[in-house]
Parts: structure tokens; C-alpha cells; sequence
């Protein structure tokens, strides 16, 4: 992200300029709470009218400068109670796997082990996600899909810093406990090849001419 710059007559060709950015992100992350692509465009368009309506009144963050970072997490804070208060409408949650995504360093893990750069497009990252909860879920993405700190993952869930750091290092351990647990033996035998018993009697000529 750039400095931040002096803001001017915020037109709404140069507002879009500014939020166009992160429409897809945004959509990502709200139908990954939400779990319903028709409910996550709604939140993104609701979450830009709410931009425009605080940009014309020159609030935080479209205030004396702008600041593309700030914005980024404004954003992703009113998504992110906007698609709960779509999940609570509906009384349900659905999570959509982190595995078409690609992991960042290391780092981005809070201090855990240099294991996620081998976790991406893997079956076994699917299972192992599909066993967090949500909150683990959501602040996973936030770090290492969104890029954003403990100190922005705070600001974002309205939580404070320590909170964040704690839920991050939380949903880091369970994963990984997650996705080096064994297999069920179900699992293994759905993942066995199946293979034809070899008959007695070979096919009559005949028969298999026909």
C-alpha cells in the first residue's frame, strides 16, 4: 500500500478508484462467512454504499488523507459485521476452505513452524480446515490470505490485540494438529483402490463376440 496522500474532491470515479481494489477480496471473504455467493455480493455492494456514505462526509478513513491500509481494514471490518449479522439471520455457517489459496511465508503464521508453505491445494488442508471452527477460520485468513497483523485482526473483529494474538496462535496450533492427525480408518478404506476379484472361468468365446 501507498503513503498516505491529501484527499481532495472525492468524486465517485476517484472513490472507486480507491475501494475497486478490493471488491474481490472483499466478496472472497464474505462468502467464505456467509456461504452463499448471491448473500456475499450483497454484503460487498452494502459495504461499498456504507464507503460512499463516509467518504461524502469526509469520516474516518476518507477524512483529511487517505490512507489505502486504513481503508482496507475499514472495509474488511464492515464486512465482516455485515456477513455476521447475515449469519445470524439465517441461524447458520458455512466456511469455505482456505485450499485454493496460496499460503504465505511462514511469518505470516505468527511464529509457527515453516510448515504451511507445503500445506496449499492438498487434500489433507481441506480436511484439517474443515475441522476448525469458525473464529479459527476467520482470523487464519485474515493473516495469512489478507496479510494483516494481530494488531489489525483486532481492529477488524473489535477484539483487542492480545486477543487476536492469542485466537491466531490458537487456530495456527489446531490446524496443524489437524493436519498431521491420522487418517480414520473409514478415510483409509474410502481412499483404497478397489479391485476385481479374478474369476474361475474365463468368458465363453461366443459371449464375448457378441
Amino acid at each position: 500500500m501507498g503513503k498516505p496522500h491529501p484527499l481532495g474532491v472525492l468524486t465517485e470515479e476517484a472513490f472507486w478508484s480507491i475501494v475497486e481494489p478490493f471488491q474481490l477480496r472483499l466478496a472472497r471473504f464474505v462468502q467464505s462467512t456467509v456461504g452463499d455467493a448471491e448473500d456475499a455480493r450483497d454484503v460487498v455492494q452494502d459495504v461499498f454504499v456504507s464507503a460512499w456514505r463516509t467518504a461524502q462526509r469526509r469520516a474516518a478513513p476518507f477524512a483529511a488523507e487517505i490512507d489505502e491500509r486504513a481503508i482496507q481494514r475499514w472495509l474488511f471490518r464492515v464486512a465482516y459485521n455485515k456477513a455476521i449479522d447475515v449469519v445470524r439471520h439465517h441461524s447458520v455457517i458455512t466456511w469455505e476452505s482456505l485450499g485454493h489459496y496460496r499460503p504465505l511465508e511462514p511469518t505470516a503464521f505468527a511464529g509457527a513452524p515453516p510448515f504451511d508453505d507445503q500445506l496449499a491445494e492438498t487434500e489433507a488442508l481441506r480436511v484439517a480446515l474443515a475441522r476448525l471452527g469458525p473464529q479459527d477460520v476467520v482470523c487464519l485468513r485474515l493473516s495469512v490470505i489478507e496479510e494483516f497483523t494481530s494488531v489489525e485482526i483486532a481492529q477488524i473483529l473489535a477484539i483487542t490485540p492480545e486477543a487476536a494474538r492469542q485466537r491466531l496462535s490458537r487456530a495456527t496450533y489446531r490446524l496443524r494438529s489437524a493436519y498431521f492427525a491420522p487418517p480414520s480408518p473409514s478415510a483409509l478404506s474410502s481412499q483404497s483402490p478397489q479391485i476385481a476379484k479374478p474369476t474361475d472361468k474365463a468368458p465363453k468365446r461366443g459371449s464375448a463376440e457378441k
